[in-house]
Parts: C-alpha cells; sequence; structure tokens
C-alpha cells in the first residue's frame, strides 16, 4: 500500500505538467461547462466519495465540494474563487473541515509573478519568471511572508512564446548551474495537439546519464474536451504546472479531445497503472457522463463516474 501511495503522488506530480496545444481558444459552438459531478469508490473502499465542480459561462471556476462517505449535507472540503477585473484568477480560499486556507496569485501588467499556499497563511511560494519561450519557476518556503532562499527550480520550455505546446521541462534540487538537472521530461503531441507521451527521466550520478523514470502514454477519442479552457488565463494556471491543494485547477484546459486511455510504467518499482473512460455524448459532441476505472498495480481497481451539465 506505502508504494501504491508513493505511486499515485509521483503520477500526480507528473500530471500536473500535462500540456497541449491551445491555439484555438473558443469551440465552433457555444457551449460552456457549468457543473461536474463525480462519486468515486475502490475495491477496498466501497463508500462513495463525492465531488463537485462549478464553473462561470466562460470557463473560470467559481467554487468546488468535496463530501465524505455519509456525511453529504456539509462539504468536508470547499474551494472559493476570486477573480480580478481582467477575470485572471486572483485567490482561492480553502476550507476543509473548518480549517481556513488560502492560494494568492500575484500578477504585474497580467503577468503572473508569484503564487503561494497554505494552511491556515501561505507558507510554500513559486517566483515565476517569462523568458523568451521558458517559464523558470522557483520554488521557497517561508513563514510569515519571510521567505527563504529557492530551494527548487523548474525550467518550461515551449515551442513559442505564445506558450502552445510544452516541448520539454527540468526541475533541479539545486540551484547551482554546474550540477545537472534531477529530472527532465520530454513532451509528444498527435496531428490535433493532444498529448500522446510523457517521458520523465532521472539522473544517475554513478554513470551520469538519464534513465527512463516514468513513461506515460494516451490515447483520446474525436469528441470536445469539455474543460478546454473558454478564456484568457497565464500559461502556468492553462498548462497546470503546479500541483495545487485544489483540484478544480488541475484539469485539462488545453486539450481538443478527451482521453480515452492512460498507462502510466513506473520502473523505479516495475509496476504499470492503467486508466480507462468511458464517455456518453450530447448531440454536440460534448460529454454528459463518463466512467473511469483505474487498474493500479496489485490489481486493486477504483471507479469514477461523471455527469457534466452545461449553460
Amino acid at each position: 500500500m506505502k508504494k501504491i501511495l508513493i505511486f499515485c503522488l509521483i503520477i500526480s506530480l507528473v500530471y500536473s505538467c500535462n500540456s497541449n496545444d491551445d491555439s484555438s481558444n473558443s469551440s465552433s459552438t457555444d457551449v460552456f461547462l457549468k457543473e461536474v459531478n463525480s462519486e468515486w469508490s475502490s475495491d477496498s473502499n466501497s463508500d462513495l466519495h463525492i465531488e463537485k465542480y462549478y464553473y462561470y459561462q466562460d470557463g473560470r471556476p467559481e467554487f468546488y465540494e468535496y463530501f465524505r462517505p455519509n456525511t453529504d449535507i456539509q462539504p468536508w472540503a470547499e474551494h472559493f474563487f476570486t477573480h480580478d477585473s481582467e477575470n485572471l484568477i486572483q485567490s482561492v480560499f480553502l476550507s476543509i473541515t473548518g480549517e481556513s486556507g488560502i492560494i494568492n496569485f500575484d500578477y504585474e501588467n497580467g503577468d503572473l509573478k508569484y503564487i503561494e499556499w497554505g494552511i491556515p497563511q501561505p507558507n510554500q511560494r513559486y517566483e515565476i519568471i517569462l523568458e523568451d519561450s521558458s517559464i523558470i519557476m522557483k520554488y521557497m518556503t517561508g513563514f510569515g511572508g519571510n521567505w527563504n532562499s529557492p530551494s527548487r527550480i523548474e525550467t518550461y520550455n515551449f515551442n513559442n512564446e505564445n506558450y502552445n505546446l510544452l516541448i520539454n521541462s527540468n526541475i533541479s534540487g539545486s540551484i547551482s548551474n554546474d550540477n545537472p538537472p534531477t529530472f527532465i521530461t520530454s513532451y509528444e503531441y498527435d496531428e490535433n495537439s493532444n498529448l500522446i507521451s510523457v517521458i520523465q527521466q532521472s539522473y544517475d550520478g554513478n554513470t551520469q546519464t538519464y534513465n527512463d523514470y516514468i513513461t506515460t502514454n494516451f490515447d483520446y477519442d474525436i469528441k470536445e474536451n469539455p474543460y478546454k479552457q473558454e478564456y484568457l488565463s497565464h500559461p502556468v494556471i492553462r498548462h497546470n504546472l503546479i500541483s495545487l491543494p485544489s483540484s478544480i485547477l488541475q484539469n485539462d484546459k488545453i486539450s481538443s479531445n478527451n482521453i480515452t486511455s492512460k498507462t502510466i510504467n513506473n520502473y523505479l518499482y516495475d509496476t504499470t497503472l492503467t486508466m480507462d473512460f468511458v464517455y456518453e455524448y450530447n448531440d454536440l459532441n460534448y460529454p454528459v457522463s463518463s466512467i473511469e476505472t483505474t487498474t493500479f498495480a496489485n490489481g486493486e481497481t477504483s471507479i469514477t463516474t461523471k455527469t457534466y451539465t452545461y449553460y
């Protein structure tokens, strides 16, 4: 079980970098996601966990609720969003079993400079630098607004200065330029600019080479992705470059189509995780429901069912 939890955490980090083309910011029809209701359970725990996601008509997240099993009256966790005059996310107020938290987004002339978060007050922060077609992010910790020196630097390289396609990235556990990155990741796309492959490699100091650490492959349908973002936002948010404590922010806001399968190979633990997705669609080719089946390396499965409603 410990290995499964570690595997899931690594997978979460990998998918925080999931990115596709955003050359088209609107679909051919005026369809806007309004609400998503999600229920999930597993072989080892048949109790239903319920999540509800709410959106404004232009695609901006409005709020999120999570209900623990058998407690569908009062949400166990809630996330509330505020936006600035340009409809950019300004803050997310977190409430988890009555304990408050916050995510702050600090802009300068429309460019995102900092993201900081924590419970009850921010204790983690990213400094964000846009440089040509790259995004450089420096991670630091602190308390009471006193931030320590960066302990990790992440660099994301795109195909152009509009940050349409994420081509490769690297994470360095040292801020020294003399040390090679700890992890490097490459991304491959299909003809519709859907991400089809992610290869993450880790550095071996003994051989001074990079070895495959996690590989992920995706398949897609030819239908409309309901999460595709219909409004302009900063590329750090649009491409999910940070795994923040708010799951509504981690949806795929870039892909044109819907994922039908994922296969994740973890070479450190010699394990494979698979995810299969089955959808029902409306007349406009948007999903109205889905069933997601996740099969873990030990054979255990979890099932997530979702319903989608639109404006």
